[in-house]
């Protein structure tokens, strides 16, 4: 396994205090100081570096969240960049979750932060995520859903989905308590991929990967987040935004 640890903790040589690094959310009543330790103390990994992952994995950096896995077995391609904005030019042809994880140490060094470039799998799932509390789904494609859709009933740990394509998205969380999961809602087998990528513009995988970041932050604060068994879904091109209850067996884009 090809895994790559930053040092956990460098504090001393940044010379910035958590008081003036988290100064701005430390204000708010959902987090504080007391919201700031439980951040610190959770450990999420995230299964895909890309265009959900990148401001996905940023914003849970510059949160705090302590334990920071980064799956991806992918490189930086010319096309990435134009929504992938944890790379640029110098990065093509490089390991994905590598570069990544150098970006974001150097937002924030005081974190452990893991760069694992090996294709996750039915062998290695288990191996992989086992030391990480929430599960955040950045893919884009079924096979891997569904194995992580599994790997988190196994295991009760929850579930942060989100998916994108053109100008819509989706996000929804599924956790032990959950009636519906992931293969309720997609139950086909989906065995052909597109052999050609969808269309996609950069702002929906913001908008996106920013939704999944939030409700990951509210599961490490201890929180019921806004979407547990729920499903939000976006179609900036029109501005519009529905949440459907899961219970109701929500209409889902098999597209997505």
């Amino acid at each position: 396994m090809d895994v790559t640890r930053t040092p956990q903790n460098s504090t001393g040589n940044t010379g910035i205090t958590d008081c003036a690094r988290y100064a701005r959310q430390l204000q708010l009543p959902e987090i504080g100081p007391e919201g700031q330790r439980l951040l610190a103390q959770t450990s999420v990994a995230v299964v895909g570096a890309g265009g959900l992952g990148a401001p996905l994995l940023y914003y849970l950096t510059a949160a705090g969240i302590g334990r920071i896995a980064i799956i991806d077995c992918d490189v930086v391609s010319p096309s990435n960049l134009q929504r992938q904005i944890l790379y640029c030019e110098s990065d093509l042809a490089q390991p994905k979750a590598i570069q990544a994880q150098k970006r974001l140490t150097a937002l924030n060094s005081t974190l452990q932060i893991e760069a694992i470039t090996e294709r996750l799998n039915e062998t290695n799932v288990a191996t992989l995520l086992a030391d990480y509390q929430i599960i955040v789904d950045a893919t884009d494609n079924y096979s891997t859903r569904y194995l992580l859709d599994d790997y988190t009933r196994s295991t009760a740990k929850p579930f942060v989905h989100g998916a994108i394509e053109g100008w819509r998205g989706q996000c929804t969380i599924f956790a032990p308590s959950s009636s519906l999961r992931y293969r309720d809602l997609y139950s086909e087998p989906h065995s052909a991929e597109k052999t050609v990528p969808p269309g996609v513009i950069g702002a929906t995988a913001g908008v996106i990967g920013s939704i999944q970041a939030s409700q990951t932050i509210q599961l490490a604060l201890g929180q019921t987040p806004a979407l547990l068994g729920k499903l939000l879904t976006v179609d900036l091109w029109h501005g519009t935004w529905h949440t459907f209850d899961l219970a109701w067996h929500a209409p889902t884009s098999s597209n997505l």
